[in-house]
């Protein structure tokens, strides 16, 4: 029989207990911010540890899984190396109330507890993503022969259904409900999205179209008039930083490039994808550096050796004892003798 192990995205599921927990402790205990606007975690501590384990326990029952991997993401990433602006231009506007730096103490609290006690294997790695536990241990795990399930909102997981044995879990937001399930994707339908997401980019994790970095703003070439596009591209994100802070815009026009008018266009016209690449060779390079930074096959091997290397450690036995303890200390009466399978 073949072993089933599901891999979880962690940092989703703790960002959404994070917002349902002080919800609950708002509308139903009444809870009131300090001048600062920020809610006391201790408060609703309890709430926000009960979420977190009772929904991983009860992802082992739904898909009767031998194994449950945690996939938790640790900053600073390998990929800002290779790229300054990965992932610089996701804004906050936090209003919500939540002490962050709390609720980081009991997320590794938590990760702590359950992969010391607990048959779950928790893979945190300085400078690796999630979804680079997703990605490696999906294609090894399988090459093991195991039945292999993926859990995760971010969208470039779909990558992992390549592999043999593979399964993704996906909520899907429709129009009149919201519907669960596995999603999966012919071979034409992943490559097509491959090629969308290295040619026009993805804005969530700030990695830009072929086209960006191709023509400076008009104020920019008034300022320095001796300097090119391709002379500036290895520091493009820098001297952008720099021309926003100091004259408060882009150093760089940023013009619209989306699939829907570049297919129109291309159709129309009747050129190639490779032609539309030499018509500048700052194209090609944005090509190159998207596809070192978005798809699975170019994660460094270090980082695949570290991945499997931690997956493979000897795991300790579980203590429920030491979990039934920590229960009792945190208020989760619910849970004692609830999740045997952990």
């Amino acid at each position: 029989m073949k072993k089933t192990s599901l891999i979880v995205d962690a940092s989703p599921v703790f960002y959404r207990f994070a917002y349902s927990s002080i919800s609950y402790a708002k509308n139903k205990l009444k809870l009131k911010p300090n001048d600062n606007g920020i809610y006391p975690f201790n408060e609703y501590k309890d709430i926000f540890i009960y979420s977190v384990i009772n929904s991983v326990s009860s992802m082992k029952q739904k898909f009767f899984a031998d194994e449950i991997i945690l996939a938790v993401d640790t900053k600073p990433y390998w990929r800002t190396d290779i790229w300054a602006g990965y992932k610089h231009g996701r804004k906050s506007n936090d209003k919500s109330g939540i002490d962050w730096n709390a609720l980081s103490d009991a997320i590794q609290e938590i990760l702590d507890l359950l992969n010391e006690n607990s048959n779950i294997r928790v893979i945190r790695i300085p400078g690796i993503e999630g979804d680079d536990v997703l990605f490696v241990l999906s294609e090894e795990l399988s090459k093991r022969g195991n039945e292999v399930i993926v859990k995760s909102i971010d969208h470039d997981i779909y990558y992992c259904l390549a592999y043999e044995n593979v399964k993704y879990w996906q909520v899907k937001h429709n129009v009149k409900d919201k519907k669960c399930g596995f999603v999966q994707f012919n071979e034409s339908e992943l490559n097509k999205m491959k090629f969308e997401h290295i040619f026009f980019g993805d804005s969530g994790d700030n990695i830009f179209p072929v086209t960006a970095f191709t023509q400076f703003s008009e104020k920019f070439k008034e300022i320095y008039p001796e300097m090119t596009e391709l002379k500036a591209w290895p520091k493009r994100f820098e001297i952008d930083q720099s021309f926003i802070q100091k004259y408060g815009e882009s150093a760089y026009k940023h013009p619209r490039f989306g699939a829907k008018s570049y297919y129109k266009k291309r159709d129309k016209e009747g050129f190639t994808d490779e032609d539309f690449l030499n018509r500048n060779p700052i194209h090609k390079l944005n090509l190159e550096l998207n596809k070192k930074i978005s798809l699975p096959e170019y994660i460094p091997n270090e980082i695949r050796e570290k991945i499997i290397s931690e997956y493979d450690k000897n795991h300790p036995e579980k203590n429920a004892g030491k979990l039934n303890e920590y229960f009792l200390q945190n208020n989760l009466f619910n849970l004692i003798g609830k999740i045997p399978q952990l």
